[in-house]
């Protein structure tokens, strides 16, 4: 439960000029929220951007988490465009 408190900042971290701070911001909601639910729609463009840079990171839990919450949202955007 206290993860879930360090959303909000992580989220924050999404708009960082940093791209280092903004792709360990992405891994550590990923650990937190593996499906990104609750992510506010502002974030979501930003999270997509650095979803598909993580989909190629070193470490392969990244590299999967990455890819399944990339597909998540790739639903969340169909849907809007429907």
């Amino acid at each position: 439960a206290r993860d879930r408190e360090a959303v909000p900042l992580l989220v924050c971290l999404l708009d960082e000029d940093d791209e280092k701070t903004r792709e360990e911001a992405m891994k550590a909601l990923l650990q937190i929220n593996p499906e990104l639910t609750g992510l506010p729609f502002e974030a979501k463009e930003n999270a997509e951007e650095l979803l598909e840079t993580l989909i190629y990171d070193n470490d392969e839990k990244v590299r999967k988490l990455a890819c399944k919450a990339l597909e998540k949202l790739g639903y969340f955007f169909q849907e809007l465009n429907d």
